[in-house]
């Protein structure tokens, strides 16, 4: 795999790239885990119009080192939900995310 790796022409940049182009709602839950201190394992679904929290947008499922938790994306903001529950522990700007 290292030798294959090896010729792949300017491996580091095409990393980079990947990184960068990834949808925007992968990039905010990393930040909003990143936020909350957490460590995200998998992200194991999508709701397009949900309500939660008061808010209604579109809300991911994901598992972190601590569990299943729930992120939002409404009103220009990432939340991450508690489980079930609709309590907010953190949240970050998502400019993407629809008012």
């Amino acid at each position: 795999m290292e030798r294959l790796a090896a010729i792949v022409p300017d491996l580091a940049t095409r990393k980079q790239q990947a990184e960068e182009n990834r949808p925007w709602q992968y990039k905010r839950i990393d930040d909003v885990v990143a936020h909350s201190g957490q460590q995200l394992m998998m992200v194991t679904g999508m709701e397009r119009a949900v309500s939660a929290a008061g808010m209604s947008g579109e809300l991911w499922h994901i598992v972190t080192d601590l569990g299943h938790h729930r992120v939002m994306f409404a009103n220009h903001e990432a939340f991450m939900l508690q489980s079930e529950r609709d309590e907010i522990i953190a949240r970050v700007p998502a400019p993407e995310a629809e008012p």
